[in-house]
């Protein structure tokens, strides 16, 4: 078997970022931004798919590992989406839970400049509440579609809130706010300078958040009821009359949190195209995701002294980034 060297990326690499947003706020196009460090259109539009094409995928968390930016990051759609069934509201609670325990560096809200909705305070509410108040240092918010000018951030967010009294409080709970214009739609030339801003801005962020925060270390039982009784509406769909007593809609999740089987995803595997879970995930140097298994049947077929190569893109395999501890 070629040697490779093996390193569990949950220890190896130090940011972890939370990525939430609603969908069609925008924030997978900035989930490709961080992970390709690039603001050209191909660097928004891959390697997740961006656009209506796109809308079933983030229904489902998905985990990124990009070892050479030291950056992991989990994707996953706001529990304020309308159209979420509860399904979907427990995967996500499930994700976010299951992914903090290892600590979060950087917590990045994503949502359309001048559109702030119900949707956008549920996310906030859920996050205070499983951090219990200690995100706000850990936050940034990117807010998409902004068509301005690149320097009147300040006076365009201002002028903007200053006649909303709860957009004004919620955009003062952040402790960075970015804009960008990641219509991939428009020219070059118009989106290419905002877009570049909001990528230096999101790296020097990112960059200076070093101390992880974990969720409160609790039971999946006790978050929902945690959750439930001080925010109901999250568990209803956005601007709907609540129509069930907090203790109905509790007993319900728990029911379906203790039913649902879950894992996060890291993609398909690039040998037998299954999805990749997160515990049985393997990511290559060249950033290419495969179940372990199958990557290390892939390099067992070169002899001992010969050097493996990614089964993807044929380039040489120095490292491969896995979960949990490596055995000797």
């Amino acid at each position: 078997m070629a040697e490779v060297e093996r390193i569990p990326y949950s220890t190896s690499v130090k940011k972890h970022v939370l990525l939430i947003g609603s969908t069609g706020q925008g924030k997978t196009t900035i989930a490709n931004m961080l992970q390709n460090n690039g603001y050209t259109k191909e660097a928004c539009l891959h390697p997740d798919t961006v656009g209506h094409g796109a809308r079933s995928s983030t229904k489902k968390p998905k985990f990124s590992v990009v070892p050479d930016r030291n950056l992991i990051m989990l994707d996953t759609v706001g529990l304020g989406d309308a159209e979420m069934s509860n399904e979907e509201i427990i995967s996500q609670l499930k994700s976010i839970s299951t992914s903090t325990q290892l600590g979060v560096t950087s917590i990045v809200f994503v949502a359309k400049f001048k559109r702030w909705s119900r949707a956008e305070l549920v996310n906030m509410r859920v996050v205070d509440a499983m951090f219990e108040g200690a995100w706000k240092e850990h936050s940034i918010l990117v807010l998409t579609h902004y068509e301005g000018e690149v320097g009147d951030k300040e006076e365009e967010t201002e002028r903007w809130s200053q006649n909303d009294p709860d957009v004004k409080a919620a955009l003062a709970s952040f402790s960075r706010i970015i804009v960008t214009d990641n219509n991939v739609r428009r020219s070059e030339e118009a989106c290419r300078p905002l877009r570049q801003k909001c990528l230096q801005e999101l790296n020097e962020a990112i960059a200076l958040m070093d101390v992880p925060i974990a969720v409160k270390p609790q039971s999946f039982k006790e978050s929902l009821k945690l959750l439930t009784n001080r925010y109901c509406s999250v568990f209803e769909r956005v601007g709907h009359s609540v129509k069930t007593t907090v203790g109905g809609v509790l007993s319900d999740f728990i029911w379906l949190g203790e039913q649902q089987s879950f894992s996060i995803s890291g993609g398909p595997c690039s040998i037998c195209q299954g999805d990749v879970p997160f515990e049985a995930m393997a990511i290559t140097n060249c950033r290419h995701v495969f179940h372990q298994t199958c990557i290390d049947d892939s390099c067992l077929k070169f002899p001992p002294g010969e050097p493996a190569t990614c089964p993807n893109c044929g380039a040489l395999i120095r490292t491969i980034y896995v979960n949990g501890p490596v055995e000797k």
